[in-house]
């Protein structure tokens, strides 16, 4: 960020006082060291000043381009510089404010969305959890037919072996790679940002996602899905049998919904549904397992 901008408008530090150093040379330095002196002499350049002790005399008019030079600004909390001792005075130059803008970088804030944590309802409908937060979070009142958002989730998302195109396994089974009841797995980002789209709620997903981009979504308002696991489990590979995709299957396979953002970027707060915790994190464990798979919401 640059340093050293001259609030009233004129041209660098550096110029400025060269500028003073030329106008004043002969006998008047001792101005630059009483401000009130300059202003004394700017009010009323024929004005004579009758020191205590010594004859009278008449000061010589300073040039106008240092008369109407307003001393450095002080900054208050408003964030408005306020010239100290000066009286009002308009500017011979003055710099568009676009240019002084520019010199300015934002400070970062950390930024939260008021999206309250939630437990999940079954043992494993940790997406549908995260996906009721942040579908409220713009629709308070789930679709018709349903008093609870996360049930029209575990309701409308299809069943399927490939987590891409639906839930895998039993959603209040016991978490385990296989297809086949008891079993369950869960689901991935197509199927829910599906089903939140068709209940209003615009939803994209996305893969390759890396942490600033998240932190840009944040800060527009958007909370995001992530999937993340907590084991240390080698992935394991299948093929659908109907489409020839390969899929990644990884145990302990969870989402986090992601709705705050450290000023720094380098931490977030999370809402968790596995007890319905809310933390501060800063990294998603395994979340580049799953290729970076998230859910914007709100997009």
């Amino acid at each position: 960020m640059a340093t050293g901008v001259v609030l009233w408008g004129c041209g660098s530090l550096e110029e400025e006082r060269s500028k003073e150093q030329t106008a004043l040379s002969g006998g008047r330095s001792a101005l630059l060291r009483s401000p009130s002196a300059i202003f004394t002499a700017t009010r009323a350049p024929s004005q004579t000043v009758p020191p205590a002790s010594s004859p009278t005399k008449t000061l010589t008019p300073l040039p106008s381009t240092i008369a109407t030079r307003r001393p450095t600004a002080t900054w208050t909390p408003n964030g408005r510089g306020v010239p100290w001792n000066a009286p009002t005075a308009t500017p011979t130059l003055k710099r568009p404010f676009a240019k002084v803008a520019e010199t300015y970088e934002a400070m970062g804030v950390t930024v939260t969305m008021n999206i309250p944590p939630d437990a999940q309802d079954l043992s494993l409908s940790c997406e549908s959890s995260a996906a009721k937060m942040a579908a409220q979070y713009f629709k308070p009142n789930p679709p018709a037919g349903f008093t609870d958002w996360e049930w029209y989730f575990i309701k409308t998302i299809p069943r399927h072996c490939n987590p891409h195109r639906g839930y895998r396994g039993k959603i209040d089974g016991t978490v385990s790679v296989g297809c086949a009841d008891p079993n369950g797995y869960g689901t991935y980002a197509e199927p829910v940002a599906e089903a939140l789209t068709n209940a209003g709620v615009p939803a994209s997903v996305e893969y390759g996602v890396d942490y600033q981009r998240i932190a840009r979504e944040v800060r527009r308002n958007h909370p995001v899905i992530v999937w993340v696991s907590g084991r240390p489990d080698a992935p394991t590979y299948e093929v659908d049998p109907e489409t020839q995709a390969e899929y990644m299957l990884l145990l302990g396979e969870h989402v986090w919904l992601v709705i705050g953002v450290s000023a720094d970027n380098k931490s977030f707060l999370v809402n968790d549904p596995a007890g319905g915790l809310q933390y501060w994190v800063y990294a998603f464990p395994r979340w580049d397992v799953f290729r970076g798979m998230s859910v914007v919401v709100g997009v």
